[in-house]
């Protein structure tokens, strides 16, 4: 929060030295000019690299909040259903080996149809 009032605050800061800057008739020189844009180029270099340095800090505060807190919540949660799911795979594995094998015998048994049933549409036209 207080890196946007900084950012703010420098950018209204900015404004108003550029608003004196174009209208006072003394900085009119080539000289005056130069040094007015080498000094708002390093305002606006640091206004720059103040904003990378929160944004920094801000990923870190994210990847330190991921890793203390929500990530043992997630692992905690996932064991607690990996358990609860190996469980039940185990005891309904032989069932579902059965199922599976009575619909492999059922495809090699409905091939043979399938292809008969190709070759009549085919002989049709």
């Amino acid at each position: 929060m207080k890196y946007i009032f900084y950012f703010s605050f420098l950018s209204a800061l900015l404004a108003v030295f550029m608003a004196f800057a174009l209208y006072c008739p003394v900085l009119a020189s080539d000289t005056a000019g130069e040094s007015i844009q080498s000094s708002t180029g390093h305002i606006i270099g640091s206004i720059i690299e103040s904003a990378k340095q929160g944004l920094l800090k801000t990923i870190d505060w994210i990847k330190y909040i991921w890793n203390s807190y929500i990530k043992l919540k997630f692992k905690e949660t996932w064991q607690k259903i990996n358990s609860f799911l190996g469980k039940e795979i185990e005891n309904r594995k032989p069932e579902v080996q059965q199922e599976f094998e009575k619909e492999k015998q059922e495809m090699k048994d409905d091939i043979p149809n399938l292809w008969q049933r190709f070759k009549e549409l085919i002989n049709r036209d």
